[in-house]
């Protein structure tokens, strides 16, 4: 018996100097010396997105989540809050470790009466892809039958260096009015606007904003809250285009079956004009590179923002904006590829790839739909399906 204790004690004292070892090399790993730090940080971009709540932010996460490689040799994709188109575009050109950002097209023609700032700008920046619509939600109280009766109102435009302010004082420039304006965010804005301390609110951001939609039926009957529509020629100049927003979109604010023209400005994706010659151009080369390749798997992947990515054809052109080299040359050499992500393939393929996740095939077992196995599996089990099985469809 004693024979047997000793022996049981040795394995033990084994087992946990062994799993100790084990477990120091595992984090040793995470101390690196200056060479290998430095190769670490060579294929790292950053990204600055937008505030939470927003929807550049769920952007920027989808990106991240589908193209970074998790490794210290793969593509890494560091992805920022940012606080406005303006600050956004602050951080690309002057923070350290900002490649990319997120930004309204318009914001180039904030800079457009200072010649030689708009000039730099436009020798410093480039994009990459332009992405989804964003409405300009113009919520009042009353009933205002266009933007021109806005002229004098109490209006909030957001807070300073917002991608609000910036293109309601285009907006508002354009079209020949003087608002008495207040810098707000949209929050205190709607808080202000129900209690009546303003007449109007501006909010540039995607259909279906939670600022909006969590407004009640009674609060919107009690304070006559309506959407302002926008009249013939109000948004039709570049790069503002028209918009619609229904009653699906928000319940409270709009009678059923009815909708609301608005005018709306695309966001886009832009990047710091790095040339061939220096370090950052290889891992930014590499990102547009998986963007423009796999970004079908935008759409496919469970849990990504398909509705935004569905509105993006990476052949579009930003109007007052330069392509970015590398964008370029991809489009050149995938002439025969089609640009827009969702067409009746993609789709398919989505439905394809949520079958596959249901009922996986024999020997395959999936612990986390959302995980990156998941896609891998589905890959590999595709490689052999040219087509998906019409069995999988619904």
């Amino acid at each position: 018996m004693k024979a047997l204790f000793e022996t049981i004690m040795v394995l033990a004292f084994w087992f946990v100097g062994s799993s100790a070892s084990a477990y120091a090399q595992s984090t040793s790993k995470i101390f690196l010396n200056d060479a290998d730090r430095a190769r670490y940080n060579e294929n790292v971009v950053g990204l600055v997105t937008g505030s939470p709540g927003g929807k550049y932010m769920p952007l920027g996460a989808d990106m991240a989540r589908v193209f970074d490689e998790r490794g210290r040799r793969g593509l890494r994709i560091v992805v920022s809050v940012g606080y406005g188109s303006v600050q956004n575009i602050d951080d690309l050109l002057n923070l350290k470790g900002i490649d990319l950002a997120i930004v309204q097209a318009d914001v180039l023609d904030a800079f457009r009466r200072d010649p030689s700032t708009y000039e730099q700008l436009r020798r410093k920046m480039r994009y990459l892809t332009r992405l989804h619509r964003e409405e300009i939600h113009i919520l009042a109280r009353g009933r205002v039958p266009n933007l021109a009766a806005l002229d004098r109102k109490r209006i909030s435009v957001g807070l300073p260096g917002s991608g609000t302010r910036i293109t309601a004082r285009l907006l508002f420039e354009r079209i020949g009015i003087k608002p008495i304006e207040s810098e707000t965010g949209p929050d205190e804005a709607r808080a202000q606007l129900i209690a009546g301390e303003i007449d109007a609110m501006v909010f540039v951001v995607g259909r279906g904003a939670a600022q909006f939609k969590s407004i009640s039926g009674a609060q919107s009957m009690e304070a006559h809250l309506n959407f302002v529509p926008f009249g013939s020629g109000e948004a039709d100049a570049a790069p503002y285009e028209a918009s619609v927003l229904s009653s699906e979109d928000y319940p409270s604010l709009i009678a059923p079956g009815s909708s609301v023209a608005v005018g709306a400005v695309p966001s886009v994706l832009a990047v710091f004009a790095w040339e061939p010659n220096q370090p950052r151009y290889k891992p930014v080369r590499q990102f547009a590179e998986h963007l423009f390749g796999r970004i079908g798997d935008l759409v496919r992947r469970p849990g990504t923002e398909r509705g935004l990515w569905c509105q993006v054809d990476l052949a579009a052109p930003v109007a007052g904006w330069e392509r970015f080299s590398v964008a370029t040359e991809w489009l050149a050499r995938n002439r025969e590829r089609p640009t827009r992500v969702c067409d009746e393939t993609a789709d398919r393929d989505r439905a394809c790839y949520e079958a596959f996740l249901r009922d996986p095939a024999p020997g395959i077992r999936i612990e986390d739909p959302t995980s990156p196995v998941a896609a891998t599996l589905y890959a590999s089990w595709r490689k052999g399906h040219a087509e998906c099985p019409p069995s999988l469809l619904p």
